[in-house]
């Protein structure tokens, strides 16, 4: 099966944090004091310039002061033609048959073109602001109970019922089924025992916490044999790297210095420091411990995680676009078939404002996207092993 290589969406544009060279890549690092409202065109063009680069998907994340993720999808998948959104969904928030025909009307309506990313919440503060007050323990519980009867509503022919500790539902049935066959595919984070054995039991798709590489296999083969034991196969995703790129891998390295100490001087300008209730891409404790092991530097593969500390973006990984994307094909050939390519794709300036990098930002940003699928399918070919998902 061909590499999946996703970005995420932007739902407003960002303004440089200084005239200064690094200012324009380093607004990806840092969240605005007062952030304008979501933008509809912002969010239409990152959804088609995420396209014409040669993305396959893009992840719409979820957050209590975050749009709507339904509606956000919606108008991405209005707006394009091919690329497929991955929609992120808190457990809880809604009926688990209602989430169901939600996603099932996108499938439908978008030609097939949906995937869902089952989360707990990245902190019970966040939670809470949304008035769910469980703890997370109780959250994964639920999910299980959750996802039997997603499944069920999306799939379904005949009237079902269910009864569960946290759910009750009496001759359910939607008359609009996707059209991805038998559903779209379903993905979850958590690296706790209580996270894996959700993938296990529901996933299609594991997100992986972003470490380096030499900490990746142990948990890629704890997940897949969860899913094993349970008669399951089951697929991988990378989601939190952002990359930094020039031509030169020495110039790649001098520019993520120059946007490290660009981030330094806006914190030191501005108070600004990153919401901890919000660390992108973490699902559960286990992920932050292994979020800390993160934070050392590799040059060696690539990986840089100075940043990630500073901001709470995850790692970056920096280089040429063909070191990148040697380091990428390293990940593809542990049996990982969904790459997160971040930051570079989702730097989209506000309304009427300058662009905030150049041309030649896209340019390697293409290369990079052209290059991982090139390496990915060259593997492919000598493996004659396709990465799948089960």
């Amino acid at each position: 099966m061909p590499v999946d290589l996703r970005t995420r969406n932007s739902f407003h544009g960002k303004r440089k944090t200084s005239d200064s060279p690094y200012g324009g890549p380093a607004s990806f690092f840092v969240a605005e004091s007062s952030p304008p409202e979501t933008d509809a065109s912002i969010v239409e063009r990152g959804g088609r310039e995420a396209e014409q680069d040669g993305f396959t998907s893009i992840l719409v994340n979820q957050f209590s002061d975050r749009p709507d993720v339904w509606a956000t999808a919606g108008w991405i998948l209005a707006h394009t033609d091919t690329i497929t959104v991955a929609a992120a969904h808190r457990v809880g928030l809604q009926s688990p048959t209602v989430a169901a025909r939600s996603l099932a009307t996108l499938d439908r309506l978008s030609g097939g073109r949906t995937t869902i990313h089952i989360i707990q919440g990245s902190s019970d503060q966040d939670m809470q602001r949304e008035g769910d007050w469980l703890p997370k323990e109780e959250r994964y519980r639920r999910s299980h109970e959750y996802l039997d009867v997603f499944k069920q509503e999306l799939t379904a022919t005949e009237p079902f019922d269910y009864s569960g500790e946290f759910y009750r539902i009496a001759g359910a049935r939607s008359a609009t089924l996707p059209i991805r066959k038998p559903r779209p595919l379903i993905s979850s984070a958590g690296a706790s025992d209580a996270g894996i054995e959700l993938a296990a039991t529901h996933s299609d798709i594991y997100a992986l916490p972003t470490v380096p590489l030499s900490d990746t296999p142990a948990l890629i083969g704890r997940v897949a044999d969860a899913a094993a034991a349970k008669g399951r196969e089951i697929g991988f995703w990378l989601g939190g790297f952002n990359v930094i790129l020039a031509p030169t891998v020495e110039q790649a390295w001098a520019k993520a210095e120059g946007i490290t100490r660009e981030v330094l001087d806006y914190q030191e300008r501005t108070g600004y420091r990153p919401d901890q209730t919000r660390m992108t891409g973490l699902a559960d404790d286990a992920d932050r411990e292994l979020d800390l092991r993160s934070r050392t530097d590799s040059p060696e593969d690539a990986f840089y995680g100075r940043l990630g500390a500073l901001t709470n973006h995850g790692p970056s990984l920096v280089g040429s676009p063909e070191s990148v994307a040697r380091a990428y094909l390293e990940y593809y050939k542990l049996g990982i078939g969904v790459l997160t390519i971040g930051g570079a794709g989702e730097l989209q300036p506000r309304t009427g404002e300058p662009e905030l990098v150049d041309a030649e930002h896209r340019d390697l940003l293409r290369a990079l996207i052209g290059e991982v699928k090139s390496l990915t399918d060259a593997h492919d070919r000598e493996t004659a092993t396709p990465v799948g998902v089960g």
